[in-house]
């Protein structure tokens, strides 16, 4: 078999409209497990999302989570990689972004403490333009300057496209080599843009748990649909672009899927792949 390990996103991907993953995609996926496949979710959601949304498979698993900041094994929630923010730099964020009028929302790791985010103001904080409206029980409000653990996954803004690029290109030319970053913008809100250790992305999150099991980067499928997804989709052995996804995605990726998500277009891929 030529390939021994694929890599799911999430929203936009494997789930479907309500958030679900349909039970013949989990049969599906739970068969390639039993063929020693290894199956890999690669999010920008916190592990605590990602492993409350995919509950229900049956199978060993890892959640490369926060666009790969953190690795954990699903069931043993034991970590296997992290690549964290030093405290240092996260506050070159903070600050820096009072000169533009953005309002941070930072994910740490703090799973075993119940709670994933930390932020200055209320949930419903006009600037967080609706992104915190559903996370209350997992979200702590902080002086974020008094924040003082290194343990720190990433810093995100969520607002104007054109705002956060600017913003972006400020930090990159400011500190260079110090932040990596992704910008989503299949959410409900305009564009998120996330800064990461410079380690962290979600491709480098699945060569840090592949290469040591020996799995090569050209038998990893990949499948995305939005720009966070960019990476994984060039350099997999196959990137597939959900044909909903981002035109970015679909231009770096190898193949676009025949079906949307809302179809399981991630089982059909598969099963071209490995058979029904």
């Amino acid at each position: 078999m030529r390939f021994k390990a694929v890599a799911l996103d999430l929203d936009g991907t494997l789930l479907n409209q309500f958030k679900l993953i349909e039970q013949e995609t989990i049969d599906y996926l739970n068969r390639l497990a039993l063929k020693d496949v290894r199956i890999i979710i690669a999010t920008g959601r916190s592990y605590y999302d990602a492993e409350r949304l995919t509950s229900l498979l049956p199978f060993d698993f890892v959640i490369a989570a926060n666009n790969g900041s953190i690795t954990v094994n699903s069931k043993s929630t034991q970590v296997i990689s992290s690549s964290f923010i030093s405290n240092t730099d996260y506050k070159k964020i903070i600050a820096s972004s009072r000169y533009f009028d953005l309002h941070p929302i930072v994910y740490v790791h703090k799973y075993s403490e119940k709670y994933d985010i930390i932020a200055e103001h209320d949930s419903d904080f006009e600037a967080y333009n609706g992104y915190l409206r559903k996370k209350l029980d997992r979200y702590k409000k902080i002086d974020l300057f008094s924040y003082n653990d290194d343990d720190i996954l990433s810093v995100c803004f969520a607002g104007q496209l054109e705002l956060l690029k600017e913003f972006r290109n400020y930090i990159d030319k400011s500190f260079p080599g110090t932040f990596g970053s992704s910008m989503a913008l299949k959410l409900s809100i305009e564009a998120l843009l996330e800064f990461l250790h410079p380690d962290s992305c979600k491709w480098q999150a699945i060569l840090r748990y592949c290469m040591p099991l020996g799995i090569q980067p050209s038998q990893i499928i990949t499948i995305g649909d939005d720009n966070n997804d960019l990476i994984m989709l060039e350099k997999a052995g196959l990137g597939i672009a959900m044909i909903n996804g981002t035109d970015e995605s679909k231009a770096y990726a190898d193949r676009i899927s025949c079906y949307p998500n809302t179809e399981q277009g991630v089982l059909y891929e598969l099963q071209r792949i490995f058979g029904e």
